[in-house]
């Protein structure tokens, strides 16, 4: 038989305390004796009794719940940056929820509802929409909360938020640099939807820097490697002949392209990534790419979003630069 939970009440029963008591040991240890509280954990561990968070929260402004709201937390990069800082607000006393929402904004919205009505102290956003004209319905709702936001990756461009992002545009340039060492003469270049800030800013930076005799193509994806494939797969079918370099504006859609060009047999193509190329480097394959810390990346989120919640002062919006990873050398 399943032994049940105790309740607070059958803790304090055998304890000899009162319920106060028995919340007071795991909300505010200090206001209790020392014997008194380790009493009450040893008894707690006995009897599986574990403290109602919910109950708690509705006492106080905030929780110690941090939430991690995300399109794809299967993602190599985010995944990365999520344990970074995972780790470090647990070692703060945070808990963490995670909510990938699979591109869907109805997801998306469900997430921070879900995460305010628990009133988290922050949440972490990538949003699914980050085109220059995108407004989440329920961005005010959260702003007018207690609960922290902190953007990750994808921006909401009104009003500004704070949050830690790549420098797209540095990365394009870097990777056009690269395009130009290659000798590449005819670049596809591959990105998310043709609506998305990343993609355009990212495209804005090779354009500045490739060189002028390169002819650049491009093909507008999706940042999925599942729902890049197909759309990736169909085009080579058609055009891979009339290329020798293919650019993926992440190493998500890098990932998708060489798949794509194995299947159909294109042999001599060249690549080159933002972001590295998942488990390459396994396989001896060297992809030359903008690399970027996502340890760094996930350290910079949690400490912004703890000056956040703390109300320290701090710089709201970071941005990141990439370094050169497998560059060709002549």
């Amino acid at each position: 038989m399943i032994k049940k939970n105790a309740t607070i009440k059958d803790v304090a029963k055998r304890a000899n305390v009162t319920n106060v008591t028995v919340s007071r040991a795991f909300t505010t240890p200090e206001k209790v004796k020392k014997e008194t509280r380790e009493l009450i954990l040893k008894i707690a561990e006995e009897m599986n009794y574990i403290p109602n968070v919910y109950a708690r929260n509705l006492k106080n402004k905030t929780s110690n719940v941090v939430g991690f709201v995300t399109d794809n937390v299967f993602n190599p990069v985010y995944s990365a940056i999520i344990d970074t800082a995972c780790s470090e607000l647990e070692a703060q006393g945070y808990s963490v929820m995670i909510f990938s929402t699979h591109g869907s904004e109805q997801v998306e919205e469900q997430a921070i509802n879900t995460l305010i009505s628990y009133k988290a102290s922050g949440i972490f956003l990538s949003v699914i929409d980050d085109s220059p004209q995108a407004s989440p319905t329920y961005l005010n709702k959260v702003l007018n909360s207690d609960t922290k936001l902190v953007l990750m990756d994808r921006d909401i461009h009104h009003p500004p938020l704070p949050g830690v992002f790549i420098d797209n545009v540095d990365s394009g340039e870097k990777v056009g640099q690269m395009v130009a060492d290659l000798e590449c003469k005819r670049v596809l270049v591959i990105g998310g939807a043709e609506s998305s800030l990343i993609t355009q800013q990212r495209i804005e930076g090779i354009q500045s820097s490739a060189p002028q005799e390169a002819s650049l193509s491009y093909l507008y994806a999706d940042y999925v490697y599942e729902k890049a494939k197909p759309t990736i797969i169909n085009y080579l079918a058609d055009h891979g002949d009339q290329y020798d370099c293919i650019v993926g504006l992440n190493g998500i859609i890098t990932l998708a392209s060489i798949r794509a060009a194995n299947k159909l047999k294109l042999g001599n193509l060249k690549f080159v990534s933002i972001d590295t190329v998942p488990n390459a480097d396994d396989f001896g394959v060297k992809i030359p790419c903008v690399a970027h810390d996502s340890e760094q990346w996930g350290t910079q989120l949690a400490s912004l979003l703890l000056a956040e919640i703390k109300g320290e002062q701090a710089p709201n919006r970071v941005f990141l630069k990439g370094g050169l990873n497998n560059a060709p050398i002549y």
